[in-house]
């Protein structure tokens, strides 16, 4: 008779476990098969050494684009 009642008085001691599943979307980083544009020369004018590298910084974005959207 004890050893029931030492059964029963034990068991509301005993912690609950709450388990809870959160989903989360997780960023995979992929390889971007696009070849990078050779970089400008030096230019020793200062304007066309600026429109050099806007055009280089232009192609990069596009490529960037191609590898973030897939298009």
């Amino acid at each position: 008779m004890i050893s029931l009642c030492a059964a029963f008085t034990g068991s509301g001691c005993v912690p609950r476990t709450a388990i809870k599943t959160e989903y989360r979307d997780v960023l995979v980083p992929v390889r971007c098969g696009v070849v990078m544009p050779p970089r400008p020369s030096y230019n020793p004018d200062p304007a066309a050494g600026v429109v050099d590298l806007c055009e280089y910084a232009e192609r990069l974005e596009i490529l960037l684009k191609v590898c973030v959207e897939g298009k």
